[in-house]
């Protein structure tokens, strides 16, 4: 099952046509980072400070019922026991910060431009406008185009939008708010390795400069 689905993915990959975008949550199998080091497909990853990743896969699968698992089992508790159910695991699904660092493998991969949420945000997010100015000039770089282009500029000043699907507040530090004292223990128990694992710093949800 594993080979048929990671073939499917590469041979959608492979016949992507010009100007198409794909956005999924794909993990660095080999067979990926060796396609992307060597194929045609440019591709970045994106990464977000894990402690606001919770906040905001609760709110997912609060709002959008996605996953089915995972939201069937939150459903009935409140936000503090979702999140300590969420970074245990429960005793049935994977710890919260397994689930995550799973995906450093993206860190080191040839051929990948890493970006960070927190500096594509700017402003509105509560981020540096020359931070998201930077970042957005990197996507557009793989895109073929110019960071001068208008296209490009309106696209920098429409990143930030409250609207979008995958979207809580979309605020850095959204962890300051939503964490109980119960939660932030929880969460320095289960997951405090990662914030310096991914080159977060610890005082507060912000990318380590």
């Amino acid at each position: 099952d594993r080979q048929a689905a990671l073939q499917s993915v590469l041979a959608n990959l492979t016949d992507m046509s010009a100007g198409t975008v794909a956005n999924h949550h794909f993990l660095p199998e080999p067979e990926l980072l060796e396609f992307v080091a060597n194929g045609p497909v440019a591709t970045a990853f994106i990464c977000r400070d894990p402690r606001d990743v919770l906040v905001s896969m609760l709110n997912f699968a609060r709002t959008r019922q996605l996953p089915g698992h995972i939201a069937a089992a939150l459903r009935g508790l409140s936000d503090e026991d979702a999140m300590l159910f969420l970074l245990d695991g429960g005793g049935s699904f994977i710890p919260f910060a397994d689930y995550f660092d799973a995906y450093h493998g993206w860190l080191s991969a040839s051929g990948v431009a890493r970006l960070r949420f927190e500096d594509l945000v700017g402003l509105q997010g509560g981020g540096d406008a020359a931070r998201q100015v930077q970042a957005c000039s990197t996507l557009a770089t793989l895109a073929g185009l110019s960071a001068q282009d208008d296209r490009v500029k309106k696209a920098t000043r429409q990143v930030f939008n409250e609207q979008a699907g995958t979207f809580f507040k979309g605020r850095i530090g959204a962890c300051r708010e939503a964490f109980t004292p119960a939660v932030a223990r929880a969460y320095e128990r289960h997951g405090g390795w990662l914030a310096p694992r991914w080159g977060y710093g610890d005082g507060d949800s912000e990318a380590a400069r």
